[in-house]
């Protein structure tokens, strides 16, 4: 029973984002006015992000206090997701600037795209943080593909020792995560490669695709990065 248990919640886990993102492809078409309202700034999309990414962060928080010297690497990565994702947990919402009304310094206003205490939205960085999500979303989406036959290679080679290897496996996401982070790669690669800047049908001439839709594909990941971190730390366990 406990198995059954187990295997339907995989599944339920890895169609879920096939679901939702179709789910909101179609309420896009039927209700724009509403969909617009969930993805917009400091919509109900972005704050989600915000509480996915600090949850996953307690969690890797959490893994990093109850792990001991031991296990080393274990330890390295538990804090550097647990410090990464509490700052984009922080970014995502602009540190809490419009909830506490905070005005923003002279540099912000000044390198800031959109006027805002954010690092991500810097003019030198803002740039690059397209590639980060088409890449990031390949990369983790495929790395449990790949991994397999990458490990043996590691192994083979002796580049990494068999005790390395084992801490570093448990980083390794399970293959029924994938769906939560190819979609924010397949958005940004749309937006990014094709001109101008998303889809268009022809006929009716009604966008498909814009700059903003990437909120539905990063809501999807960051939900993912939660369902991750739990994984990881119930793999731990283990």
């Amino acid at each position: 029973m406990k198995k059954f248990l187990l295997v339907t919640l995989k599944y339920l886990f890895a169609f879920f984002p096939i679901v939702f993102t179709l789910a909101l492809a179609k309420l896009r078409f039927a209700n724009f006015p509403f969909y617009s309202s969930l993805i917009k700034e400091d919509g109900l999309f972005e704050y989600s992000q915000s509480i996915f990414f600090l949850l996953a962060s307690g969690l890797f928080g959490l893994m990093f206090v109850k792990t001991t010297d031991k296990y080393l690497i274990i330890k390295i990565f538990s804090l550097v997701l647990a410090i990464g994702l509490f700052f984009m947990a922080g970014e995502e919402i602009s540190w809490g600037q419009r909830l506490s009304d905070l005005n923003s310094p002279n540099y912000f206003l000044s390198h800031n795209i959109q006027s805002e205490i954010t690092v991500h939205n810097l003019g030198g960085i803002q740039p690059l943080l397209a590639w980060g999500y088409f890449l990031g979303g390949l990369v983790i989406g495929l790395i449990s593909l790949i991994w397999p036959k990458l490990a043996r290679v590691l192994l083979k080679t002796k580049l990494l020792s068999r005790k390395i290897m084992a801490q570093l496996s448990i980083f390794v996401p399970n293959h029924w995560l994938v769906a939560y982070f190819l979609p924010v790669s397949a958005i940004y690669m749309v937006l990014m490669f094709y001109q101008p800047y998303g889809v268009i049908l022809k006929r009716s001439h009604i966008v498909l695709m814009t700059w903003q839709d990437q909120e539905l594909g990063e809501t999807v990941m960051a939900l993912g990065i939660f369902c991750y971190a739990l994984s990881i730390v119930f793999r731990k366990r283990l």
